[in-house]
Parts: structure tokens; sequence; C-alpha cells
């Protein structure tokens, strides 16, 4: 008889993030940290490159600080984002969202017990009944999960107010990280981009780096010159090419707006304030606040929008969630050609790759009988004919284990 294999303990995994005593004194005052125990600091999330957790202390550790606090543990060598920079663009949001973005009281960095180099930010916890969504959002009813859908897309609204080309701000936040050795009044170019993938100069400079390596090695998709601008072309004939002129490209350009680009259930906390809504096992639930700004940047919406499609499965776990984010913001996409071409180009690339991530995405994609309609603004539809009712209910866990069971057989 084979012996069960052991159960997989978080605790004990030593490539995930998370607070130890070292991490606490480089976080906290001495004398605050040595009375601080592991115990007190609850894990919410945690991975090989970062780790949220939460800690309420006896008293304030910091005149003005509250004695409830949020923390992140950012490892900035693996993820090659910078936390500071991603706190400087989370305050320009907070301009438009205030509460629904939580004030950063610090940013530092620490170094582990194992001497890994972390960098780390510390808010205020959000009261009340609070819960990650990714957590509550199977069992509340349709009803809720709409309006909460609706507020997060209204909140995207706020944030294409600020424009690069029309906010000082924002224009110096591009100038300081995309183009630090120029003078902002003579030196400066529109640019694209965030912290995280970096800044570029042009939408094909941006769609090149989608590409990534593989335009130099697997050639499964290549992006050329045309007269009058560029062709994203696949190397499958099924796939097809699009072309996109330097008209489309400079209309793109000019609607570059803030993306928070990782707009989903793990990256939203919701507050429960009642009991109301039928078919509800949890209550019904409002926008507390968005986290997770480590994507953000000035793009086209249409570049959000399209990776929406490319993640389902992988990032994007919840088709229902993805379904009704993509029926609610389509009326955030500019009109015009150019940014249904930029979806079509993002969509070229993402169905040219083999690799995992398109694998995961096809089982959410034949579990929930979808199918791909004529016209990018769409993205995956429920194919005709079919309602919830009539597909499978998963859970986050069934979800979960689809993606370690790909891993596997990778």
């Amino acid at each position: 008889m084979n012996p069960k294999p052991n159960k997989y303990d978080p605790s004990k995994d030593e490539t995930l993030v998370r607070p130890d005593r070292a991490i606490l004194r480089d976080i906290f005052p001495s004398e605050v940290a040595k009375n601080i125990s592991l115990d007190d600091c609850k894990v919410i999330s945690t991975s090989s490159e970062t780790c949220v957790f939460h800690i309420r202390l006896d008293a304030s550790p910091v005149p003005g600080w509250p004695v409830n606090l949020l923390i992140r543990l950012d490892d900035a060598a693996a993820s090659g984002c910078s936390l500071a920079a991603v706190t400087e663009l989370q305050h320009l949001a907070r301009f438009e969202l205030r509460d629904l973005i939580p004030k950063v009281l610090l940013v530092g960095s620490a170094t582990s017990l194992a001497g890994r180099n972390l960098e780390f930010s510390v808010r205020p916890y959000l009261y009340g009944t609070m819960a990650v969504l990714d957590d509550v959002w199977s069992g509340l009813s349709p009803e809720n999960q709409r309006a909460l859908v609706d507020a997060a897309v209204g909140a995207m609204v706020k944030l294409q107010k600020l424009l690069a080309v029309k906010r000082p701000r924002v224009r110096r936040f591009l100038h300081a990280h995309a183009h630090p050795d120029t003078d902002i009044d003579s030196g400066f170019r529109d640019v694209i981009g965030g912290p995280n993938g970096g800044y570029f100069d042009g939408i094909k400079q941006l769609l090149q780096a989608c590409l990534g390596e593989e335009r130099f090695t697997r050639r499964v998709c290549e992006i050329v010159d045309t007269e009058d601008g560029i062709a994203v072309r696949s190397t499958r004939d099924d796939i097809g090419s699009v072309e996109l002129s330097q008209s489309d490209m400079d209309d793109l350009m000019k609607h570059a707006v803030l993306c928070h680009n990782d707009l989903e259930p793990r990256s939203i906390f919701v507050r429960r304030v009642d009991n109301r809504g039928s078919g509800s096992s949890n209550g019904w639930y409002e926008l507390a606040a968005i986290f997770d700004w480590q994507s953000a940047g000035f793009f086209p919406f249409a570049y959000e929008y399209a990776n929406k499609d490319g993640d389902l499965g992988s990032v994007t776990r919840w088709t229902s969630w993805y379904l009704l984010y993509k029926e609610r913001a389509t009326s955030l996409l500019p009109k015009g050609e150019s940014h249904e071409k930029l979806i079509r180009a993002l969509d070229i690339i993402t169905r040219s790759r083999d690799d995992i991530s398109f694998r995961i995405k096809a089982k959410p994609i034949k579990r929930e009988r979808l199918e791909w309609p004529s016209g990018p603004r769409r993205g995956w539809v429920r194919e005709a004919g079919i309602s919830p009712e009539d597909v499978p209910v998963f859970t986050k866990e069934d979800i979960e284990a689809e993606f370690l069971e790909e891993l596997e057989h990778r």
C-alpha cells in the first residue's frame, strides 16, 4: 500500500514570503518589535514574491498610527517592481479614490532571518466585517455580485480622469520614472507603462514587451513594420494578423489613462453591511478598498480590458466575475477602431503561445461553455442558449486544484 502524501503546509514552505522576527525589527521601533509575537501576525495572503498580513497592537507603535495595521512584504528582486514607485502611483490614484485606497503610512526595506531582502509598506487596517472578495464571491447573490462589479467599474471611471496630458502631478511622476535624466520642460516625451513592466515610448514597444523573448526565440508571433505602422502576425494560420497604422497608435497614446490592470476579486476588500439579498449565504457586501496596485500604470484602457481575456482561468479565476466585468466595462472603451485593433493584437499574441497559461485558460472555457464571438469588444461569452445554471458550480479550491494539476503536467 502506498503511503498517503503529506498534506501541504504553507507555514513550512520556505519559498513563501512570511513575517519573521528580523522583519518585524526592521518595520517597528525596537521597543515595539520585541513585544510582538509572530502569532499576532495574521497572514491574509502569501506567495513566493509577496505577503500581506494584519497585526493588531496594544498601543500605537508610532505617534499618529492606528493600532490595527495591514503590512505588505515584497521581494522586489523577484517581482522586478519597486514598492516605493508603486506606492507613489497609488498615492496619485487616491486623488480620485480617497475612500477606496487606504493611505500608506510607511514604505521601507527589511531583511528576513534567511537574509532575503524585502520591501514593505504599512497602512491602516480597515474596520468593519471585512473580507477579500475572492473568499466570499461564490456565496453572494447575483444582485450583490452585479452591484460590486458596478462599484469597481465606477472606480475605474474616476481613475480615467487622471489623464497624463492633463494633470501636472501625473506628468511629474512619469518624467521621474521614465525619463529621469531629462529636463521635464524640454525633454519630456509622452510615455505609457508603469513600475512593474516598465515604460514605453509607443504602442509598438508595448506590444514587443508583451511578446517578450519569444519574438527572438520561438517566433510564435512577429511584430513587423509596414509602410504606415506595424503588423502583428501569428505564425499559426488559424489566428491571423492585424495592422495598426501610425494614426491608430497615436490615437491610443492620446487615450492613455491610469489602469489598475489587476482588478480581480483577490485585489478587492469588501465590507458586510447587512443580511439582505435573495439567494445569498453571506449577506450583502459593499466595496471597501482596492489593493494590489503592483501592475498599475498608464495605458490605453483597451490594454487592461484585453488582458482580462488572456488571463481567464489563471489570474481571472471566477468566470462570473469576468463576464460581469466585460459587460459593464465595455462603456469605458473609447470609440474607434484603434482600440479594437489593440485588443485584437493582444489576443493574437496570447493565442499564438502554446504555454501553460493558455492550457489553463482552456479548462474554464470548456467547463463554463464559453465561445469567442465576432467583435473584440465582447470577449468570451456563454454559448447561445447556455445559462449559469447549465454549468457546474466550481469552488475556489476546485479552481486551484485545476491550476496545480496543470503545473504538475507541464
